[in-house]
């Protein structure tokens, strides 16, 4: 979204970029939500978390000097979304347990031998998700805790959505305290679906498929123990001669 600032306003942020001077090195930009570069939403969300305050002081000082009704009360909706309690122990726990698949992510989308290996570490992942949902108690409290940290820097009063006497979605259930609440409603479910999402994109026949990478020769050098005739019988269907596919193999390693 583009918006027309007034020349007052032009005027505070050019002396904002004139204070900022530096080593553009140092400097961070906010991402964009990548639709396919998985690796860029990781970090998006990350670098939102850390300028998040910065964010939320440079709305506030543009609502200060901009004069058009249109503009502030764009400024201002936006500026009540991201200071919301809620919206931020969202941004926490999904950034959090995002972070467990990130390394996958990264080797996901790199080289074909680094698909390899990732397919390999995807049960490391899985596990490791699971042993985040079963402690989901110790791990809620700490990503809570961060969550009222940002919040209190912001300004923001720790609350949750409103629950009626009668509940008709699940996503709303009643707790007794608001750390339960985001714990029964937002994270548990988060990672449940997480999991789900894991065991389907990384069932047994995205394994088998990806096997057919080993034959990679930088590979095949490096991990000789990984080419097996067993290995590969996923594609014994649309070899000619799958009866020789062992000794084809021990050839083309030899190669």
């Amino acid at each position: 979204m583009f918006f027309n600032f007034s020349p007052k306003r032009q005027t505070y942020l050019e002396d904002c970029r004139a204070a900022q001077e530096g080593s553009e090195n140092q400097r961070m930009k906010i991402k964009e939500l990548y639709r396919t570069r998985w690796v860029e939403r990781h970090d998006a969300l990350e670098i939102f978390i850390d300028f998040l305050p910065a964010m939320v002081e440079a709305m506030s000082q543009i609502m200060s000097v901009e004069t058009r009704s249109t503009t502030s009360a764009d400024i201002s909706g936006f500026l009540l979304a991201i200071t919301s309690f809620q919206f931020i122990v969202v941004l926490v726990v999904v950034t959090r347990c995002l972070s467990y698949i990130k390394p996958l992510t990264v080797s996901l989308q790199g080289r074909a031998v680094d698909v390899v290996k990732a397919m390999a570490e995807v049960n490391v992942v899985t596990e490791t998700l699971q042993g985040v949902r079963t402690n989901i108690s110790d791990n809620q409290q700490r990503w809570y805790q961060e969550a009222v940290l940002i919040a209190d820097n912001l300004g923001t009063v720790p609350a949750k959505p409103r629950t009626c006497g009668r509940q008709t979605m699940k996503g709303n259930a009643e707790a007794s305290t608001q750390e339960d609440y985001y714990r029964m409603n937002l994270t548990i479910g988060f990672l449940d679906t997480l999991l789900l999402q894991m065991n389907e994109r990384f069932g047994e026949l995205q394994r088998k498929a990806a096997m057919g990478l080993a034959l990679i020769p930088s590979y095949m050098c490096e991990n000789p123990q990984t080419l097996d005739a067993t290995n590969l019988e996923w594609f014994s269907e649309d070899l000619p001669s799958p009866q020789s596919l062992d000794s084809e193999l021990h050839l083309w390693q030899k190669k």
